[in-house]
């Protein structure tokens, strides 16, 4: 079993739950090994992206800022469907999150992002952007899992 660190933005405002493993196309091979029955700590971000649809802009619903989910790996990456992995953006930019790995056995919690940085070693002024040269994931030895997981089972 593997141990994983993901971000995430916050959901769309009236959006479903979609707290899952999403990595853009360019970055397919970013989680190499990762497999069910692994674990997966999310973070969510304050704020995201507002998407631009044809109907109008999108906002997202405000994010806690800090790991909210820890959760068990379903499936191994798969491709999504084109017509769900596109998004744009105000201002122009589009992402494609070609590939998703889904998640079960989901607890609810709150790291606050000050004391992930702190646990992870990152600088209090680490934002998470772009984590991981913008892969949005990363293995994370069993101590670094175990350490998480123990303050955030404060939490639950």
């Amino acid at each position: 079993m593997r141990y994983w660190f993901t971000t995430h933005w916050p959901r769309i405002k009236g959006g479903r739950d979609t707290l899952h493993i999403y990595l853009r196309e360019e970055y397919k091979d970013a989680a190499p090994g990762l497999a069910p029955g692994d674990r997966v700590l999310i973070y969510e971000f304050r704020d995201g992206p507002r998407l631009q649809t044809p109907s109008g802009v999108i906002r997202r619903e405000p994010g806690a800022g800090g790991v909210i989910c820890e959760a068990k790996v379903a499936t191994a990456l798969k491709p999504r469907p084109s017509n769900q992995s596109h998004e744009t953006y105000v201002g122009g930019r589009i992402a494609n999150w070609a590939w998703i790995a889904e998640t079960e056995e989901r607890q609810f919690g709150l790291i606050p992002g000050s004391r992930v940085k702190q646990l992870l070693g990152y600088q209090q002024n680490y934002h998470f952007r772009g984590f991981n040269n913008g892969k949005g994931i990363m293995e994370l030895d069993a101590d670094q899992y175990h350490r998480l997981m123990s303050e955030f089972r404060k939490a639950i």
